[in-house]
């Protein structure tokens, strides 16, 4: 099961991480699910710019670079919304909202995200 931790503070955002890979769950995404359950999140690799149509929940969204640094946070985005671009980015992790408020992320922190421990 892939986690994902702030090498920051070591608090774990999720514990049930959904990687999208291929072209069509890229595009759907989160979209038909009525929520996202609390410790899970959607990781898209590839990704610079997400949207949320057609979607039914707000979401919290990390725009991590190629060292999964922080480089961009959108929370509690609503539905029918569109996030910035951000040229750098390599990567996106959508969660719950309010996971990034109540997890005291921030700008600039290093995710580890990976199977078993960040030990």
């Amino acid at each position: 099961m892939i986690k994902v931790i702030d090498s920051r503070n070591g608090k774990e955002l999720a514990d049930d991480v959904i990687e999208a890979r291929g072209i069509k769950s890229k595009l759907l995404g989160l979209i038909g699910r009525d929520s996202l359950e609390q410790a899970c999140a959607m990781l898209i690799p590839g990704c610079r710019q997400v949207h949320t149509f057609f979607m039914r929940f707000a979401i919290d969204v990390l725009f991590l670079n190629s060292a999964r640094k922080v480089i961009g946070m959108e929370c509690e985005m609503a539905p029918f919304r569109i996030s910035r671009f951000y040229l750098k980015g390599k990567s996106v992790l959508e969660m719950p909202a309010g996971t990034l408020k109540r997890m005291g992320v921030r700008l600039g922190d290093t995710l580890w995200i990976g199977e078993g421990s960040a030990e």
